[in-house]
C-alpha cells in the first residue's frame, strides 16, 4: 500500500472523526478561558549578586537559590504582613502566584506576582522583592539571631578574661602564673574570632538590591491563542491515533481505483449524479465512463451485466435500469464481416459480399465500403440480487459500483463471487455519492 493511500484511508476515511477531535478541545479551551477569572500581575526586579556568574551552571544555581527563597513560607508570610487585607493563604500564593525569571545569564531577576486584585498584586510584589533582598543580604531573622548569639558570646568571653586576669595578678607560683597566662591568651584569641565574625555579619558587603518595584499591576496577557493551538494539535494527534486504530480493526479501501487494483480489474470511470426536484438523486453514466462500459461489454461479449456494490439493492436496481436505457445496442458487423453474437462462428466472406454480377470490382466494392450494421442484441443490466429472477442463458459479467470509501471485506466478497459464479469482472465504476451501509 502506498503512502498516499494510507493517508486517504486514515484522513479521508475518518475526516469527520478528526474534525470532532479537533473541534471539541477547541470548544473546551474556549469555554475555560471564557469562564476564567481575570487576573493581574505585578513585576519587581532585583539583583541577587554583584558578581556575574561565570557559567550557565552558576547562573542556574543563583536562579534556584532566588526561587527557593522567594517561594519559602517564612519570606511569603513576612511579605503578606505588609499587604492590606491580602485574604490569601501561604500555600496558595507559593503554588502558582509567584514566578521568578532570570534575565539572560545575569544575576538580575524579575519577580512576578499574579493575583485577581491589582492592588494586592502590586503591594505583595513590592513586599516580596524587599524581603528577598533583605534575606540575600543577611538581614533575615536567622542572621539577626546569629548576631545576637555572637554578641552574647563576646560578652561571656570578656567576663572570663577579666576573671582570669584578676587571678593572674595575685598568683604567687610560677606554674600557676604560666597556666593563667596560657588561658588568658586563649580567651583573647576566641574574643578576636568572635569580633571578626560579628563584624563580617554587621558590615559585610551588600550584594543584593531592589532595582525596581511595581507601581501598579497590569492585566495578565491572554494565552488563548497558544492554548487553542495546543488543543488543536493534541486533538489532531488523538484523532489520528483513533483513526489508525479503527483502520486496524475495520480496514477500508481508499477509493474505486484502489478497489479495482485489489481485484485486478480495469477502472471504467466515475458515474455522475443527476438531481431532479422531488426525486432522489440518480446515478448516470456519461462521457468516457459510458464509452468505456460499452467497449468492455463488447470486448467480453457479455449479454447480461450484473451490478455489484456495497450500496442498497434498490439503488443498484435504479442504476441498472438507467444503464440499460443508456447503453446502445452492441453493434455487430453484418453477416460475413465478423462473428455472430448468437453462435460465435464466422461465415464465409464470399457468401456475405458476393454480388450477382460477374465483375471482380463489383465483388470487392462492398469490402472497401463501411459494412452495414444489423439489428443487435440488447444488453440487459440487472442488480446482482435480480439476476437469478430472469434466466436468459446469456454470458454474464460483473460491473462493480464502488464508492469513495469501502470496507475491505467487500473486496473479499467480490472475489468470492467471482470464484463462485465464474463471471468475469469487466470493470469498476466509481460512485460519487456518500457510501451507505449495504442491506441484505
Amino acid at each position: 500500500m502506498e503512502i498516499n493511500e494510507a493517508l486517504r484511508r486514515t484522513i479521508g476515511g475518518h475526516w469527520r472523526l478528526l474534525v470532532v477531535c479537533i473541534v471539541v478541545p477547541l470548544m473546551a479551551v474556549g469555554a475555560l478561558h471564557f469562564d476564567a477569572e481575570r487576573s493581574y500581575e505585578a513585576t519587581g526586579r532585583v539583583q541577587a549578586s554583584s558578581t556575574l556568574p561565570g557559567t550557565v551552571t552558576e547562573a542556574d544555581a543563583v536562579l534556584n537559590r532566588v526561587k527557593g527563597i522567594a517561594t519559602s513560607t517564612s519570606v511569603i508570610n513576612q511579605a503578606l504582613q505588609q499587604v492590606d487585607h491580602p485574604g490569601r493563604s501561604t500555600a496558595e500564593v507559593a503554588e502558582d502566584k509567584i514566578t521568578v525569571r532570570r534575565l539572560g545569564s545575569s544575576p538580575v531577576f524579575n519577580v512576578t506576582v499574579t493575583d485577581r486584585d491589582p492592588k494586592t498584586a502590586a503591594q505583595f510584589s513590592s513586599a516580596l522583592a524587599t524581603r528577598l533582598v533583605a534575606f540575600l543580604n543577611g538581614q533575615g531573622p536567622a542572621q539577626k539571631a546569629l548576631v545576637a548569639q555572637l554578641t552574647d558570646r563576646e560578652e561571656q568571653l570578656a567576663a572570663q578574661r577579666v576573671d582570669v586576669a584578676t587571678k593572674l595578678a595575685v598568683a604567687t607560683s610560677a606554674a600557676e602564673s604560666a597556666r593563667l597566662s596560657a588561658q588568658l591568651r586563649s580567651l583573647d584569641q576566641q574574643i578576636g574570632d568572635t569580633q571578626n565574625s560579628l563584624l563580617t555579619l554587621q558590615t559585610g558587603d551588600v550584594t543584593a538590591a531592589v532595582l525596581s518595584t511595581p507601581s501598579q499591576a497590569e492585566l495578565t496577557p491572554s494565552r488563548l491563542d497558544t492554548d487553542l493551538a495546543l488543543a488543536a494539535l493534541a486533538g489532531l494527534v488523538g484523532g489520528l491515533l483513533v483513526a489508525a486504530l479503527l483502520e486496524v480493526v475495520r480496514p477500508h479501501v481508499p477509493g474505486p481505483r484502489a478497489f479495482a487494483r485489489e481485484i485486478e480489474a480495469p477502472m471504467l470511470g466515475t458515474l455522475s449524479v443527476r438531481r431532479t426536484k422531488g426525486a432522489p438523486p440518480q446515478l448516470v453514466a456519461e462521457g468516457e465512463a459510458l464509452v468505456a462500459l460499452r467497449r468492455a461489454v463488447a470486448r467480453h461479449n457479455v449479454g447480461t451485466i450484473a451490478l455489484v456494490g456495497p450500496g442498497e439493492p434498490e439503488r443498484l436496481a435504479r442504476l441498472a435500469s438507467e444503464l440499460e436505457s443508456r447503453l446502445a445496442p452492441v453493434g455487430a458487423p453484418a453477416q460475413g464481416d465478423g462473428p455472430s453474437p448468437s453462435d460465435g462462428r464466422a461465415p464465409s466472406t464470399l457468401n456475405a459480399y458476393a454480388d450477382s454480377g460477374p465483375a471482380r470490382g463489383t465483388m470487392l466494392r462492398p469490402m472497401l465500403e463501411s459494412p452495414p450494421l444489423r439489428i443487435a442484441m440488447t444488453v440487459r443490466v440487472r442488480a446482482l440480487s435480480d439476476v437469478d429472477d430472469e434466466p436468459d442463458g446469456r454470458r454474464h459479467g460483473m460491473v462493480l459500483v464502488v464508492p469513495r470509501q469501502t470496507l475491505y471485506h467487500e473486496v473479499r466478497r467480490v472475489k468470492d463471487l467471482v470464484a463462485t459464479t465464474g463471471w468475469p469482472v469487466i470493470g469498476v465504476l466509481g460512485d460519487p455519492a456518500r457510501p451507505t451501509r449495504r442491506r441484505s
